[in-house]
């Protein structure tokens, strides 16, 4: 887990066994894989790969950026189960998805 004021910073993907608590950050030129809740932030594709993806049993972020999109304001619908998440860019956009959802 990353407390306040922790950063996290990887070349390659990377995956965080706990949380990224609110004020602390984690960077990677890679993928993103949060096994617990974000609630700081993260950047996945920092080196400008926007085939970058974030993922994490819950998603409540301060901040997500993929290579050079950011989105700050994350709007998630409220739901009973909280289900794993996945946080891709398509376009200039970040679209937050389901995992159980996603066809690999």
């Amino acid at each position: 887990t990353l407390k306040k004021r922790q950063v996290l910073e990887s070349e390659k993907s990377i995956i965080v066994l706990g949380d990224v608590e609110f004020g602390a950050t984690v960077v990677s030129k890679g993928n993103i894989v949060v096994l617990g809740t974000i609630r700081g932030t993260v950047h996945a594709g920092a080196a400008g790969n926007r085939k970058a993806f974030i993922v994490a049993l819950s998603m409540k972020p301060q901040s997500l950026r993929i290579a050079d999109v950011t989105a700050r304001h994350v709007y998630l619908r409220k739901e009973e189960k909280a289900d794993a998440k996945i946080a891709r860019l398509e376009g200039e956009r970040i679209y937050i998805d389901p995992l159980k959802n996603q066809e690999w």
